[in-house]
């Protein structure tokens, strides 16, 4: 599991949501800061920060990165690394991703105070846009520990039901119910049988779980 941070309330309950369901699969997270130049002084821009600010940065966010490690390690018995990477964070969290062959990245949709945070919304989307493994995304001032109720929506198109095997591995170890949302943009004769299929394989999956 992959857990971007950056210090905040929104970032810091995904990584309790990330412990959570560590815990259940006996999984292993990975801490990740990405400092972006870009935003450092809450506007984008061409100007020069030398090597020597870089560096500073990285060693504070290390030194911020340590004792949560830490915790994981000694106090909820996880294994766990950090990274600090330098760039635009999307392509830094999905880069990450890949190169450490992440099963799930879980971040915050908020994060940090001052200018930066009108730019954030838009970092959680495009992590889901160019991840190449499943993005869990928790809203600010909330974390979950346990998932109790899962919305499933189907839409008629091929494919619609394949998401199933992997939610179906992330609440395993619980007792949680599924609601099936069937969406449909004009419901015709054609695409209520196509619904009416995915449902069925569905409903013959969660039986099977």
């Amino acid at each position: 599991i992959l857990v971007p941070l950056d210090f905040s309330e929104s970032s810091l309950n995904a990584l309790e949501t990330a412990i959570a369901i560590a815990k259940q699969h006996n999984a292993t997270i990975t801490l990740l800061n990405v400092v972006d130049p870009s935003f450092m002084f809450g506007f984008k821009g061409v100007y020069y920060i030398s090597e020597k600010t870089i560096d500073s940065i990285i060693d504070v966010s290390e030194r911020m990165l340590n004792p949560i490690m830490q915790k994981l390690n000694e106090e909820h018995g996880l294994c766990s690394t950090m990274e600090v990477k330098v760039g635009l964070v999307p392509q830094c969290i999905a880069r990450a991703a890949s190169k450490n062959d992440v099963d799930l990245i879980i971040m915050g949709t908020h994060g940090t105070s001052g200018v930066r945070k009108y730019f954030l919304g838009s970092i959680a989307q495009n992590v889901i846009k160019i991840s190449s493994c499943p993005v869990l995304t928790i809203p600010s001032n909330q974390k979950w520990l346990n998932f109790n109720k899962i919305l499933f929506p189907i839409r008629p198109i091929r494919g619609a039901i394949e998401k199933y095997d992997f939610l179906q591995k992330l609440i395993a170890q619980t007792s949680a119910s599924i609601d099936i949302l069937i969406l449909a943009s004009t419901f015709d004769e054609k695409e209520k049988e196509l619904l009416k299929g995915l449902v069925k394989k569905l409903k013959t999956k969660v039986a099977r779980d």
